[in-house]
């Protein structure tokens, strides 16, 4: 039988970009270094590589009608925000209600198309794919942190060589039958990270790494306030890895 599309469980999944076009074009420069990816789940580097063909990394999880409808309408709005972030070409930039509800909504379905990458270890379940296609928007169960890193030119113990443009890492806890995931990635000098509560109500962290704290802004659930970002300036969020840690070991109530 035909793998169905993870967001309407309808059509048939077809290989689609990861990068969507705005960003494929920022990091297609012949004169930079290569650019290069890392997918990490938990302690596992599954993959990492540079190349000219990075940007062209496709994913199967997903229809051609779900890409081009609602998927290609929410990257367009998105990468009207996004686009000056990703080299980091402004910073203090002020996002309203408006603006972090889309940019929410965006990093949300990349964490989930991402999270496809690896289809036969799934934390996330195809119900949450279904809701978010219903409301293109994240659910009541969702926390989503949004930083700032530097592009960095290797990553630790030279695994990865040139312009690391892209880190991804995910895994996931139990708490009885319960679970929490999380999805965190960085995509030049943005990063998001997704706090997915999994049979229980979304919590907040009691007890949180202090440097993350202040370093990473919550666009979701929605601030009444505008949000300015970076929060800091452009000096890290301390990684993927780093946030990673951070959200492990904090204290959920």
């Amino acid at each position: 039988m035909a793998r169905k599309c993870v967001f309407c469980g309808k059509n048939e999944v077809t290989k689609e970009h990861l990068f969507a076009r705005w960003i494929r074009e920022t990091f297609r420069d012949p004169t930079a270094p290569k650019p290069a990816i890392a997918f990490q789940r938990d302690a596992v580097q599954h993959w990492s590589y540079s190349g000219e063909s990075v940007l062209e990394q496709t994913v199967k999880g997903f229809c051609a009608r779900c890409n081009n409808g609602w998927m290609s309408d929410l990257e367009v709005k998105a990468g009207a925000i996004l686009q000056p972030m990703l080299k980091a070409e402004r910073i203090g930039i002020k996002l309203g209600y408006a603006a972090q509800h889309t940019v929410a909504s965006w990093a949300t379905k990349t964490a989930l198309v991402l999270h496809q990458l690896h289809p036969t270890e799934q934390f996330i379940p195809e119900s949450d794919y279904r809701d978010f296609c219903r409301k293109i928007q994240p659910s009541s169960n969702v926390f989503v942190l949004m930083g700032a890193r530097h592009i960095a030119q290797s990553t630790t113990g030279g695994s990865i060589e040139g312009n690391n443009i892209f880190e991804h890492k995910d895994g996931g806890r139990d708490f009885g039958s319960a679970k929490i995931v999380q999805v965190h990635y960085a995509i030049g000098a943005l990063y998001f990270g997704l706090i997915v509560f999994i049979k229980r109500p979304r919590r907040y962290p009691r007890a949180i790494n202090p440097d993350a704290a202040t370093r990473a802004l919550v666009v979701w659930p929605v601030q009444t306030g505008d949000v300015i970002w970076p929060s800091a300036s452009i000096s890290d969020i301390g990684g993927v890895n780093a946030m990673f840690d951070a959200l492990t070991s904090a204290l959920w109530g």
